[in-house]
């Protein structure tokens, strides 16, 4: 946990850092790079479909994107979430292709998202692995920092699509973005 935590703090930095060597332009008005990238940390409620002996998962977000206009962006996310109880622990990665659409305003952007993705899950002691299919449905709020960093708060539910049934959870992340 502690090697996760060191991770998700260096690539935090290395993102302040390409912010703070970017021109200073704000990403949502059109000018500068299209381009951004970000970090946040999540927790995560399973809902239906999960082992009943799973508890809330904790864990982190990273993400980059490619902004086509001032509303509509194209996103990749990489998600990976630890789950314990019942003497088992779930680790869930999630590589998710995201559309991202933005509703325009001055310092506080409303946010929609939606994509498919894979999810790989493993579960130990056990060994039992699987890959599915997941599909996202999210809405968020970004909040500008001072160009060209942004915070945001979202929530996004998750369709894990395995054989025989659906599962779904909703994780909730907050983090920080910039324009590379």
């Amino acid at each position: 946990m502690k090697k996760i935590l060191f991770l998700w703090c260096w690539i935090a930095t290395v993102l302040i850092s390409a912010g703070a060597m970017a021109k200073g332009t704000d990403p949502l008005s059109g000018s500068g790079s299209p381009l951004y990238a970000g970090v946040g940390g999540m927790v995560d409620q399973p809902l239906t479909g999960w082992d009943t002996g799973n508890y809330l998962g904790l864990g982190g977000s990273l993400f980059g994107g490619y902004r086509v206009d001032d509303t509509w962006s194209v996103q990749f996310d990489i998600d990976q979430l630890v789950y314990s109880g019942g003497g088992n622990t779930l680790y869930n990665a999630r590589f998710l292709a995201e559309a991202k659409y933005t509703f325009l305003g001055e310092s506080l952007q409303p946010y929609l998202l939606a994509g498919p993705g894979l999810v790989f899950q493993a579960l130990s002691p056990s060994s039992f692995s699987t890959v599915n299919l997941t599909v996202v449905l999210g809405a968020g709020v970004q909040f500008d920092l001072g160009s060209p960093y942004h915070l945001f708060v979202e929530a996004k539910d998750h369709f894990v699509l395995p054989q025989g049934g659906i599962q779904m959870d909703l994780p909730i992340t907050a983090g920080i973005w910039t324009n590379l």
